[in-house]
């Protein structure tokens, strides 16, 4: 009779998640995480937690709990760019029915939890000089791209500058960041038509008019 075979399979190596999958977890973790508890009550250890890490994988990637949220704004930029693009489009915009206005509503509804993490850490800018280095070139490029879009709108107007776009571009970021934090605290009121209503009227006072009155 012969004896069974004991040889043992060799064990299958565990493979180590690649650096840039940890920091993918990562930053996936902690959106989420901020998004559910908010900035402020979010610590290192919840999103090693929620991304099934541990806490020295964190610290591996980023420095501090600010660091995550730096590179999660630059994110948001480029998915800033995309919406603004999408709203100053003007052959879809005709093709589907939509106005500037409309499409930036429904992007601040859909986005309206990420807009009130990004104002709950602007909150503290004013007063941490840290947060500040990090929320203050996210604001601008806000800003910039909102006047850059402007600008463009109102390119063959003779009465256009710099200055001005600036200044629209300075307002509607207010209005938007504004009407956010207005649709968290009253969605029943603040709701996706007053939204558009008062987007709507400052486009159009600000730039709509003045772009159709170079036409005539």
């Amino acid at each position: 009779m012969t004896s069974p075979d004991t040889r043992h399979d060799a064990p299958v190596p565990i493979r180590r998640p690649r650096r840039e999958e940890v920091r993918r977890r990562l930053l996936d973790a902690a959106s989420e995480t901020f998004l559910e508890k908010g900035y402020l009550d979010s610590t290192l250890e919840d999103i090693a937690r929620r991304a099934g890490l541990s806490k020295g994988a964190v610290y591996s990637n980023f420095q501090s709990k600010q660091d995550i949220v730096a590179l999660l704004l630059k994110k948001r930029i480029e998915r800033m760019e995309e919406v603004i693009a999408a709203a100053t489009d003007r052959t879809t915009a005709k093709r589907e029915g939509r106005t500037s206005a409309s499409v930036m509503t429904d992007n601040l509804i859909a986005d309206a939890d990420w807009t009130q993490l990004v104002l709950e850490f602007a909150a503290r800018a004013g007063r941490d000089a840290s947060v500040r280095e990090i929320y203050t070139p996210f604001l601008r490029a806000q800003r910039e791209e909102v006047t850059r879009a402007v600008e463009q709108a109102l390119a063959d107007d003779p009465q256009h500058d710099r200055d001005y776009a600036a200044l629209v571009g300075t307002i509607i970021v207010a209005l938007r960041n504004g009407l956010a934090l207005a649709h968290a605290a009253d969605p029943e009121q603040i709701d996706a038509w007053a939204i558009e209503q008062a987007l709507g009227a400052v486009l159009t006072l600000l730039v709509l008019d003045r772009s159709s009155k170079r036409s005539r």
